[in-house]
């Protein structure tokens, strides 16, 4: 067995223990289906999961190839747990004391990924201005602005929308995801 694999059997089989928020709200895991695919071109196995939630929630991910005993095997971890212990800002909010704390360390740890993607696309853009002409030079400066705005958006907004949230509650002990 792969020792990616293991890891990832590990932390799989963790998640449910150490993130153990209420089913009560219907988001407990009914069914986990997945599909086994190839990319015509590029030859790239991968697996296609489908998790369902006894609300009748649909979700979709996308991992590296999985074998039938290992679909059996994650089947059996996650089926009766709630969806939201798999969640990143989950295992925030469990290792923090207070929520505002948690939201701001899940903020701090993907504002780099953000500035690195966005980055990378803003080169792009700027190649595209350099050496276009016409409607090519027009693309470019559109990028660009829909890469700034939603950056600024995906950053500022969004966490000024959590403080909103949050400002207006007296004493936050928990934050429905």
């Amino acid at each position: 067995m792969h020792k990616t694999m293991q890891v990832r059997r590990a932390r799989l089989a963790l998640a449910p223990a150490v993130f153990a928020p209420s089913a009560a709200d219907g988001l407990e895991i009914t069914g986990l289906r997945a599909w086994n695919l190839r990319e015509p071109v590029s030859r790239r196995a991968y697996t296609v999961a489908r998790v369902q939630t006894r609300s009748g929630t649909v979700g979709y991910g996308e991992c590296a190839g999985v074998t039938g005993e290992e679909l059996e095997q994650a089947a059996r971890i996650v089926t009766g747990k709630p969806a939201t212990a798999f969640e990143v800002i989950a295992a925030q909010l469990a290792a923090m004391p207070r929520v505002r704390a948690a939201i701001n360390a899940g903020f701090s740890r993907v504002i780099w990924t953000l500035v690195d993607t966005h980055t990378a696309a803003l080169i792009s853009a700027a190649f595209l201005f350099q050496f276009g002409t016409g409607p090519i030079r027009g693309f470019a400066v559109t990028l660009f602005i829909g890469l700034i705005s939603n950056l600024f958006t995906s950053i500022f907004v969004s966490k000024t929308l959590f403080e909103v949230a949050l400002s207006n509650r007296q004493q936050v002990a928990t934050l429905s995801i």
